[in-house]
């Protein structure tokens, strides 16, 4: 949580994160609802932030929002990026997923998996659409599919993970 509110402070910051929504034709209104935020092209701003607030190293880097380089020094995971919060299915946090900014590859990443996040058994937006599923699921394939048609009010609508649809998934639909 101490990372989605710096990294929507961020996307105030961030002209290209902006432009790019704005492009994807996601309103500002919903882009607060979703909690889009920014990553900012740099090494270490989200790690220095977050041990500002205390927070440690180990849990930094456990929660994916980290990794070390070959020297051992903590980095951000995310930087460049466009960031979507992940949810599990009871609406907790857990994980970033990243849409670069620039020409980097590749072009959509998520936050490495955790105790908290495992891809395979993830569905976006699954916490916003549980409540729909009775009258059916529409699964499509990204993060941008799943924002843009609960922007246009279709609440069923969830995603994989940029991974195939896992037996899992179909459990929780």
């Amino acid at each position: 949580e101490a990372a989605q509110a710096f990294y929507q402070a961020e996307l105030a910051r961030n002209e290209a994160a902006q432009a790019y929504l704005k492009q994807r034709g996601i309103t500002e209104a919903f882009a607060k609802e979703a909690g889009f935020g920014a990553a900012p092209d740099a090494w270490e701003k989200l790690v220095t932030h977050l041990r500002r607030l205390d927070i440690s190293a180990d849990l930094i880097e456990q929660s994916g929002l980290a990794s070390r380089s070959e020297r051992g020094t903590q980095m951000d995971f995310l930087r460049n990026r466009l960031t979507i919060p992940i949810h599990d299915s009871r609406g907790r946090l857990v994980a970033f997923g990243g849409r670069v900014l620039g020409d980097e590859k590749p072009k959509y990443l998520n936050t490495r998996e955790t105790a908290l996040f495992k891809k395979g058994s993830t569905l976006f937006g699954m916490h916003r659409a549980k409540g729909a599923l009775r009258d059916g699921a529409l699964v499509v394939e990204g993060y941008f599919d799943v924002l843009q048609l609960q922007q246009q009010g279709l609440a069923g609508v969830v995603a994989p993970l940029g991974t195939a649809l896992t037996e899992e998934h179909l459990h929780q639909l």
